[in-house]
């Protein structure tokens, strides 16, 4: 048995978990290389891994069971949320078997929207790499997303960060979709020639 403490980047409060080390050398054959200080039960000097708990807890129900499973859902459905924090705690200490599996998940489209949720876009992008299948799978989410918009919805692209627009730019212009592409209309651009009318605009600028 080996012990790991798990430190939350939110709160920064650690937790301790404790672990066959058989089980998580099968599954993450590179775990001993990236953290050395892999010990027995009770060192005082475990190896410690940023993530939240609950994710932490997922891949250790995942090591033992091989499903994906979040105990803190209170319905069928794995989140976003969660799928995302695996997904690069399982890139973090090499467990593709798990990548590939929450891949699947998130691949599905039944884990939630992301399209509002600014936070877990910029946490994605900022823990993983280029062209990276996660970037690329929220980037495909991100899109499929807009099309649930009513008419007349407004979308905060202020969530987006910089990194994924430029994807989703990139994405759009690969396949394409330029095609389907319909320009405004003339007399939508133009604008008024009534005096009077720009007059009363300006004014209302300029207050």
């Amino acid at each position: 048995m080996i012990t790991i403490a798990v430190k939350s980047p939110t709160t920064h409060a650690i937790e301790k978990f404790t672990i066959h080390k058989n089980f998580i050398n099968h599954y993450a054959p590179q775990f001993p290389t990236l953290y050395p200080s892999t010990t027995t039960t009770g060192s005082p000097d475990p190896p410690t891994i940023e993530t939240e708990p609950n994710i932490f807890t997922g891949l250790v129900s995942w090591i033992y069971t091989q499903e994906v499973i979040d105990a803190e859902s209170t319905t069928s459905v794995v989140g976003i949320e969660f799928l995302v924090e695996l997904w690069i705690l399982a890139e973090r200490i090499a467990i593709p078997k798990l990548q590939n599996q929450v891949m699947r998940l998130l691949k599905t489209g039944k884990t939630g929207y992301c399209k509002d949720d600014g936070q877990l876009l910029k946490y994605a992008y900022r823990n993983s790499s280029k062209n990276s299948p996660l970037r690329r799978v929220l980037v495909d989410i991100f899109i499929q997303d807009l099309g649930s918009f009513k008419e007349g919805e407004v979308v905060d692209y202020s969530v987006v960060p910089l990194e994924m627009f430029i994807d989703i730019t990139e994405v759009i212009r690969r396949q394409n979709l330029a095609r389907k592409f319909t320009k405004s209309k003339e007399a939508d651009l133009m604008v008024s020639e009534d005096v009077e009318a720009v007059r009363a605009e300006q004014s209302v600028k300029l207050k």
